[in-house]
């Protein structure tokens, strides 16, 4: 680890919505033909998985781990994954730290949790959950698909199944940063304010990183009791259902964007071929970030006039992408890069 110290208050966060619910049709928020109540990603996936295949953005998920899934990995070889691979780490047991970064033998994440190079455990199964809503495999005849095409994930593991801690979420988003992911999905919250979490997103903004949060499920006024703070740039994810109206778990005051999730089609933890139903802002804000670094990929990829002529930084233009999607209650995230053409 950085040998550097520091001190700040120590918060718990909660993982955001592990609330089961009834059956519907596996995915509905994905696909178009649902109308106005989904993302309609179908209608762009084909546009951007032509485009994108050689710009590699990464997603990093910073939760409770990821399990190794069907729908993320072939036999449990994270060579042949949809996982992060350090360019810098030559090799992954030789206890030396190749690339100076001040983590060893980091070749796929660093497990914050256990201050390890391994995060692909997940005794909760929340981190599972979040990472196939973004970024399960698509074309690969089983389970579902994730809304990130051709997704590379950085999986950080900043909790368990008693919750996420501040003193692992910061260096874990500075990690991200470091390594050159783009955008990374926070699905944890919870009351408190830390002034060392709201400096770690104003670094990451700063790097021209895309920060995307879960709004939370308590109801409650987030410009006032959310711990993340009001910072300029990072992206709140809430969710509506079904019927276009905000969801049970409804947020109030800074809630940037309301992406439809309610009883998803997730993987699960519980064994390699799992699956199941569940809902919450946690997995709201993974349908934002999943098509976030899609667009991001497919901008750079496409090269469109107003990418080239607009000077804000990237991960801006692409948070105004994404904004530019939102009518009303709901984020039609999907049709954000054709309206872009």
């Amino acid at each position: 680890m950085p040998s550097e110290i520091s001190a700040s208050p120590q918060i718990l966060r909660a993982p955001s919505g592990l609330l089961g619910d009834p059956f519907q049709m596996r995915q509905w928020y994905l696909h178009s033909f649902f109308g106005n109540f989904t993302v309609g990603a179908d209608k762009v996936w084909q546009k951007l998985e032509a485009a994108t295949k050689a710009i590699p953005v990464v997603l990093a998920v910073l939760d409770t781990g990821c399990y190794l899934h069907q729908d993320f990995i072939d036999d449990f070889d994270v060579a042949s994954s949809i996982f992060w691979d350090n360019p810098g780490e030559k090799d992954c047991t030789n206890g030396v730290d190749d690339d100076e970064n001040g983590y060893v033998d980091d070749c796929f994440g660093w497990n914050f949790v256990e201050d390890n190079a391994h995060p692909f455990t997940d005794d909760s199964g929340h981190g599972t959950l979040v990472t196939s809503v973004a970024a399960a495999r698509a074309h690969d005849g089983r389970g579902g698909r994730g809304v990130f095409s051709n997704p590379t994930v950085m999986c950080l593991r900043v909790g368990s199944r008693r919750g996420v801690w501040t003193s692992t979420t910061i260096p874990a988003l500075d990690y991200a940063v470091k390594m050159k992911a783009r955008v990374s999905n926070h699905s944890y919250g919870g009351p408190g304010f830390v002034a060392a979490e709201y400096e770690a997103f104003v670094r990451a903004l700063k790097h021209d990183h895309l920060i995307v949060t879960a709004a939370g499920n308590s109801g409650c006024n987030i410009d006032e009791h959310e711990g993340k703070g009001n910072v300029p740039g990072a992206v709140f994810a809430a969710l509506t259902c079904f019927s276009f109206t905000p969801g049970a778990f409804r947020l109030r005051g800074l809630v940037n964007v309301m992406a439809s999730d309610v009883a998803g089609f997730r993987a699960s933890f519980s064994n390699y071929g799992s699956y199941t139903y569940v809902d919450g802002t946690s997995f709201a804000a993974p349908i934002v970030a999943g098509m976030a670094a899609s667009l991001w990929a497919y901008f750079e990829a496409s090269s469109p006039v107003g990418w080239q002529q607009c000077n804000e930084p990237a991960s801006r233009k692409v948070e105004r992408a994404i904004m530019y999607s939102v009518t009303g209650s709901k984020a039609l995230a999907g049709e954000a890069a054709a309206a872009k053409e």
